[in-house]
């Protein structure tokens, strides 16, 4: 299963990056030939097997945070691939990963959280990594904790 979903991301990847429109709004063949890729992948991978992928990595983030203390899983959904985690300056901690760590995340106001989201092109690495600067934000001084 991982060697597909690798397989899967490195052609969502090359879509990614090739995606541009031209002036009439059609997409460019290079666009369509890597979407058309990534396309096949999804339905040779099935969607219940990228589903289950995002949902293991959702649970190893959960088990890989449960001891922070300033780290507040909301809800336990392990079904799906979203985590959403509070913290005392929600808003920061999400600040600090996009502009220092480069890591994407959800700011939800409403519940001073921080929604993590994890997509079949993670890998167990990635979550790792999260983990790791969530540590170094919550360990320093970049907030009050």
């Amino acid at each position: 299963m991982a060697d597909a979903v690798a397989s899967s991301a490195r052609s969502m990847s090359t879509y990614a990056s090739a995606v541009k429109l031209e002036p009439g709004g059609s997409i460019d063949l290079e666009s369509y030939v890597a979407l058309n890729a990534s396309l096949g992948d999804i339905e040779r991978i099935t969607l219940h097997t990228i589903a289950a992928h995002n949902s293991q990595l959702a649970d190893l983030f959960r088990h890989s945070i449960m001891s922070m203390h300033s780290a507040k899983i909301l809800g336990q959904d392990s079904q799906s691939g979203m985590v959403t985690v509070c913290f005392r300056d929600a808003a920061r901690v999400q600040f600090i990963l996009s502009r220092v760590h480069k890591i994407e995340t959800s700011y939800l106001h409403a519940v001073g959280g921080v929604r993590f989201c994890f997509h079949y092109y993670h890998e167990e690495n990635d979550v790792y990594q999260l983990v790791e600067a969530l540590e170094s934000i919550l360990s320093r001084e970049f907030i009050d904790t």
